[in-house]
């Protein structure tokens, strides 16, 4: 039985009314081992395959492959020295499509908006003739679509006819890999079945070559290149082509079953949702029936009963995704989840039934359970995670939603725009001028698959929800048993590189203050690094102490475990595994690798200033700046606070020091205003139970002899107007002059990585947006990362 099915996790809605033609390629290979019937190897071109490849999906396209005979097809002259190919060849999931291409019969050419015949010698066999794959070339080209080719990949069109048996590309310009450029000694040529200038002038084309490098030729809606060297601008001058055709009534592409069955399904979803009953009598047929057991008796009720439960405009906070479909023929099934407010998941189970040309749902049973009680200034993670991911407008705009645990985020990768939104209901949310603003700019409407934005009650912006990486919510326990909870983000092209993301201080879950954790995530995992995030103990689904009482040592365990975690998950295919941290991380990866080097291939620390100075030296340093920033004390004011600061720290390390510091904080604290920035007296300090931050953490932990001692890859990036010397702390680590260690300083940024041009403004009710080079500083250094493991 030919099953489709469609797996979800709980932040992805896979909700589509249609396959976007617009956006999906499909690559012609060869399965010709060897050059006709000798034993010379023959082969598809790898960089013919991934250079363009690289670029479409870039441009957001999506690549299948097809073969005569399906299956692996061989692949040849591979460069090693180039970095797109040695992405690829290292890429699972990409060689794993390779080596399973798709049947010419397996084909539905209405779900392409181009065709590429990529070269090799290979090429030269077994395509060409291929009706099937002529056929496909010919629908998409019927469509409005693309036919492009790569050097010898154009004699796969050397027969191409329309549907009355004539050229399909008579009187225009075609280039390939001229017969004149072959070595017509060497055997390989001598077994060719045709020549390829030839064979396209038999066929009415204008065969054209040139002695340049990047020869290529676009004439109408074929696009062929001579070479190897013109395979990016094929690739480009199809995306060109694409981008430039209006799709109107006329050209829709005829949608497919499962597309149909997703439609229908979205009219009931989103019926029930938004007071549609019009789209509920679409999706229904008219003998639909709901079943469902009340107290062990089977309670049926007919589609009109249903339906006459709902009323025009009258709108509920209900959210839906597709967890399933399994069709065959003219029979369906499908599972969906409804999520209502953030009380109730109902389940539903469907069957559906192609009638008078469309399907239609013609039995429906359910069950449902209650959702975990929450907090009530919190957010309920089993609704609101379903918000978040990335989202794309028409114009390739990215925007990606975020959580914490008290509201959603919206950060556009584009302007790097980050907005803090305030709830207005569940579905509905209000964004302000700034980061942190009640002022009401913006209204984000979260519908099914996509958000809605408007101004001023006009819709300004539509995006839809894009897959680039799943999530799948996991349970592991540390050294010490204590059990954690986290997510795991498995990109749609993983790399082989995998993370796990430490946090910063505070009571911080999966997805960070300001869910900055999950937008790091994010960024990193669309660029095909596994990522694994987790909660601190005491917090969301993670058992174990409070995260007051973890000292530095606790906490590098539990980032281990995430890393033990990974490295058991054989189905991941991880080569190297790293820890990436914001803040406090900058003491707990070094505690990490004290412990357990080994496991660990490569560090990363994010506005960290433990990477470089004790506990001890940074305290009185913030307070210094800060205290600067506000503007109201004096210099004798900052220099009896700063004072008081280093007498704490030293009666911390030696008790015997507790007079000077009673005695120095009993002659200033009479100045009522500095109250707040003074330690507590050694009366007030616990020195045996260690109930206090400064008597759990090590405030003397140095971490400058962990990095000497460290040889493998590390990045440290700081920003110019952190509340701390950031200059300084840098400095300590570039004098260890060692080249493992790369250190950067971001610009006009602040703490949060955010743009500002003042160490003085950290209100985020005053900034707007992330630095420009904060997360793409990040991903050039994994890209490093990736590279250094081929």
């Amino acid at each position: 039985m030919k099953k489709q099915i469609l797996f979800t996790l709980i932040i992805s809605l896979i909700i589509l009314t249609k396959v976007n033609a617009q956006k999906r390629i499909l690559f012609v290979t060869s399965n010709q081992h060897f050059y006709g019937n000798t034993t010379i190897n023959a082969s598809n071109h790898f960089g013919e395959i991934v250079i363009p490849h690289d670029v479409f999906t870039n441009a957001g396209f999506e690549i299948d492959f097809v073969s005569p005979k399906g299956g692996a097809i061989p692949i040849g002259y591979i460069n090693t020295s180039n970095d797109i190919q040695k992405k690829y060849l290292y890429d699972g999931f990409f060689m794993n499509k390779l080596a399973h291409t798709i049947k010419p019969s397996e084909v539905n050419a209405d779900n392409y908006s181009a065709i590429l015949y990529t070269g090799g010698g290979a090429a030269m066999y077994g395509v060409a003739e291929d009706t099937l794959i002529q056929k496909i070339a010919r629908q998409i080209y019927k469509r409005n679509g693309v036919i492009s080719t790569i050097c010898h990949g154009t004699a796969g069109i050397a027969f191409l006819k329309d549907d009355n048996g004539k050229s399909l590309y008579a009187g225009k310009r075609i280039t390939g890999f001229p017969d004149i450029l072959e070595d017509k000694t060497k055997e390989y040529y001598k077994t060719f079945p045709f020549a390829m200038d030839k064979a396209i002038k038999d066929n009415a084309g204008n065969f054209v070559y040139s002695k340049e490098n990047n020869f290529y030729v676009v004439d109408g809606r074929f696009v062929t290149g001579q070479d190897p060297t013109s395979s990016v601008s094929v690739a480009n001058e199809v995306i060109k082509l694409l981008n430039s055709q209006t799709v109107n009534s006329n050209t829709l592409i005829e949608k497919s079953n499962l597309d149909q069955i997703r439609e229908t399904l979205l009219h009931y979803i989103e019926g029930t949702a938004n007071g549609q009953p019009e789209r509920l009598r679409k999706a229904f047929h008219p003998k639909f029936n709901l079943y469902t057991v009340t107290k062990d008796t089977l309670w049926t009720r007919s589609g009109e009963q249903y339906i006459n439960n709902f009323h025009e405009g009258e709108k509920t906070n209900r959210m839906g995704r597709i967890i399933s479909i399994d069709f065959e023929k003219d029979a369906a099934t499908a599972k969906v989840e409804i999520i209502a407010s953030d009380t109730r998941l109902f389940t539903d189970y469907f069957l559906l039934l192609k009638y008078q040309d469309s399907w239609k749902i013609v039995h429906k049973s359910y069950t449902w359970r209650e959702l975990p009680k929450t907090n009530q200034s919190e957010l309920n993670p089993e609704f609101f995670d379903q918000f978040m991911g990335d989202y794309v407008t028409p114009e390739n705009e990215l925007i990606v939603i975020g959580r914490s645990k008290i509201k959603l985020y919206a950060f556009n990768e584009q302007t790097n725009d980050f907005r803090g939104l305030n709830k207005v209901s569940d579905n509905t949310w209000t964004a302000g001028s700034s980061i942190k603003s009640n002022e009401v700019k913006q209204t984000y409407k979260f519908k099914s698959n996509k958000i809605e934005i408007y101004e001023n009650e006009k819709l300004i912006k539509t995006a839809v929800k894009k897959s680039f990486y799943t999530n799948k919510k996991v349970k592991y326990h540390n050294s010490k048993g204590v059990r954690l909870g986290g997510t795991l983000f498995i990109p749609e092209k993983p790399t082989g590189i995998a993370v796990v993301l430490v946090h910063g201080a505070g009571p911080e879950d999966r997805n960070g203050y300001l869910s900055n954790l999950r937008l790091l995530a994010d960024n990193i995992a669309r660029e095909g690094v596994t990522v694994l995030t987790y909660d601190k103990q005491g917090v969301g689904e993670s058992q174990g102490v409070s995260y007051e009482k973890l000292n530095f040592a606790d906490l590098a365990q539990d980032a281990l475990a995430g890393i033990d975690f990974l490295k058991s998950r054989k189905d991941l295919s991880i080569a190297k595994i790293g820890l990436v941290g914001v803040w406090q991380a900058g003491w707990i990866i070094p505690k990490a690798i004290e412990h357990s080097s080994n496991k660990i291939d490569f560090a990363m620390t994010i506005t960290a200033p433990g990477t470089s100075m004790k506990i001890k030296e940074m305290d009185p340093y913030g307070t210094e700046i800060e205290m600067r920033c506000k503007g109201t004390y004096s210099e004798t004011q900052i220099s009896n606070v700063v004072t008081q600061l280093k007498y704490f720290y030293e009666f911390l390390e030696n008790p015997a020091l507790a007079k000077k510091l009673d005695d120095y904080t009993k002659s200033i604290d009479k100045d009522a205003s500095l109250k707040e920035w003074l330690r507590p007296t050694s009366d007030k300090v616990d020195l045996v139970n260690k109930k206090d931050w400064f008597t759990v953490q090590e405030v003397n932990y140095d971490a400058i002899p962990v990095w000497k001692n460290f040889n493998k890859p590390v990045y440290m990036s700081f920003n110019e107007w952190e509340d701390l010397p950031s200059s300084l702390i840098k400095s300590r680590i570039d004098d260890l002059k060692k080249k493992n260690i790369h250190t950067t300083l971001i610009k006009n940024s602040q703490h949060g990585g955010f743009e500002t041009s003042s160490g003085c403004s950290g209100d985020y009710s005053t900034l707007t947006k992330y630095n420009k080079d904060y997360f793409s500083q990040i991903k050039a250094w994994l890209k490093t990362i990736r590279m250094s493991n081929l």
